[in-house]
């Protein structure tokens, strides 16, 4: 059973890091934020998420990172989220902005409040609807399809223009067997997509996630390549509207946040606003481990768990 031991006397909180069971010990992101936190008095468990034997109401509170296959346990996940819900332990980010960002029709809400993004079509699971239908409606060509509820470009894949009768065959399983959103490709894919760090609000760093040529999918599992760049100030301030852009009820400065989009003349379109369980990319800036610790500080005391401050 993974629970916390006692503080040592210097300690101001021990923080469930929550993880996955491919990495019980931390991702080596992850595991890049132990030692600052130390520093600064909060002790971190690594707590794998879907581990049965694990008292979450044990911890001061509760920093969901890297649980990387919750949506091959959907089901399961939200379960999870209701039980620290139970716990009352403080959660970051917390379990409704989580159940929010989980379906990627949010995309479309966010695109409601004005929101540049590339645009969606939600087909639920069971519709009869076919690429062709789709094309005719939007006047799309290539297209990418993909789960509402995904991570890392799981099941993922993209549709020539001219779809042949296995693409329809193919779509057809797949919107049969769960919730789908269907995008159009853009091309500025492959020049990378930039991606946007922020803790609590503020910019962290920023970095140009590519895949290798003749791909889309920028994710390492598939040859991506991500590398901190220094983006123009319009695009950062594009991006933080992006992020307070979100409905009531979910926080526009979240412990963490993601914001991934892809540039087109100059102008950011949101791909996706990741505040689940993002890769934040900690080896790319020797100062944001300490930076996300002081996130960490501060969200503690706001939360009451202690009087201390940020180092």
């Amino acid at each position: 059973m993974t629970t916390p031991t006692s503080s040592t006397p210097e300690s101001i909180a021990t923080i469930a890091i929550v993880t996955y069971y491919k990495a019980p010990d931390l991702t080596p992101d992850d595991a890049l934020l132990v030692a600052p936190l130390a520093e600064r008095g909060v002790r971190v468990v690594p707590a794998i998420w879907n581990d049965d034997s694990i008292d979450w109401s044990a911890f001061d509170a509760v920093v969901i990172r890297s649980c990387w296959e919750y949506y091959t346990e959907e089901e399961r996940f939200f379960a999870w989220l209701d039980q620290l819900d139970a716990a009352g332990v403080p959660v970051w980010n917390s379990t409704a902005t989580v159940r929010w960002n989980a379906r990627k029709t949010y995309l479309q809400e966010l695109a409601e409040r004005g929101v540049r993004t590339i645009p969606s079509e939600h087909v639920p699971r069971g519709a009869t609807t076919s690429l062709a239908d789709i094309r005719a409606r939007t006047g799309w060509g290539e297209l990418v399809v993909k789960p509402v509820v995904s991570g890392g470009a799981f099941e993922t894949w993209r549709v020539p223009a001219q779809s042949t009768d296995e693409d329809e065959r193919r779509f057809a399983e797949f919107i049969a067997a769960r919730d789908t959103i269907v995008q159009p490709f853009l091309p500025e894919i492959a020049n990378g997509e930039w991606a946007f760090v922020f803790f609590q609000g503020e910019l962290s760093h920023a970095l140009r996630k590519r895949p290798v040529p003749g791909d889309f999918r920028v994710q390492p599992q598939y040859g991506g390549i991500t590398t901190k760049e220094t983006p123009a100030p319009e695009l950062v301030a594009q991006a933080a509207a992006m992020l307070e852009a979100v409905p009531e009820g979910i926080e526009r400065a979240p412990l963490y946040a993601r914001v991934d989009a892809c540039e087109v003349n100059g102008e950011l379109l949101l791909m996706e606003l990741e505040i689940i369980e993002p890769q934040l990319f900690f080896k790319c800036d020797p100062h944001a481990p300490a930076r996300f610790a002081d996130a960490v500080v501060r969200a503690l005391r706001g939360a009451g768990v202690t009087d201390a401050t940020a180092a």
